[in-house]
C-alpha cells in the first residue's frame, strides 16, 4: 500500500504530534470521572488541533493543494511497530517533545500521533480502507474494494 501511495511522490514528511506531559500529568483523581473525560475531550481537541495546523502548514509552505496522512497501526499494511523506524527520523524526541515509544509501539502520552503527510491529489483518506468500523475519529466511509486495490 505505502509504494502504491508514494509512488512518484519527491517529498513526504514525516511527523509526531503530541498533547504533551504537561497535559497528560496533571493531578487528577481516577475518580472523578466526569473530570476525566472533559480532559480526554480537551486533548483530543488539542491534538486534532495541532495535526490539523501541521497539515495547513505543509500546504501552505510547499504549494501542495491537495495532501493525505497516514499513521502507522492505522492500516494492516502498516503495523503500529513501524513506528520505531519512522521515529528515527527524529532526534532526541523524547528530550524534545516528550514523545516515547513501548516496546510494543505505542506512544506515550498516549493522545500523540506520528505518520507521514504527502502530496495525494486523488482525495485518499485512510479511513476509506481501515476496517476499524467504530472510530471516533472516522473521516470517511470505509471502501472494501478500495481496500483490495491498495492492499493487493
Amino acid at each position: 500500500m505505502l509504494n502504491k501511495l508514494l509512488r512518484n511522490q519527491g517529498t513526504v514528511y514525516p511527523f509526531v504530534a503530541t498533547v504533551g506531559k504537561e497535559l497528560e500529568e496533571l493531578p487528577i483523581t481516577p475518580k472523578d470521572m466526569m473530570m476525566n473525560f472533559c480532559l480526554d475531550s480537551i486533548k483530543t481537541v488539542v491534538l486534532v488541533t495541532a495535526v490539523d495546523y501541521l497539515t495547513e502548514h505543509i500546504k501552505e509552505k510547499y504549494n501542495i493543494p491537495k495532501i493525505a496522512l497516514l499513521n502507522p497501526g492505522e492500516v494492516e499494511d502498516w503495523i503500529i511497530t513501524q513506528q520505531k523506524p519512522l521515529f528515527h527520523l527524529f532526534k532526541d524526541i523524547e528530550e524534545r517533545i516528550g514523545v516515547s515509544l513501548t516496546a510494543g509501539g505505542v506512544m506515550k502520552p498516549i493522545k500523540s500521533r506520528s505518520g507521514i503527510v504527502f502530496p495525494n491529489d486523488t482525495g485518499f483518506l485512510s479511513c476509506q480502507i481501515c476496517t476499524q468500523l467504530k472510530c471516533p475519529g472516522r473521516r470517511a466511509k470505509y471502501d472494501p474494494e478500495l481496500q483490495k486495490q491498495y492492499l493487493a
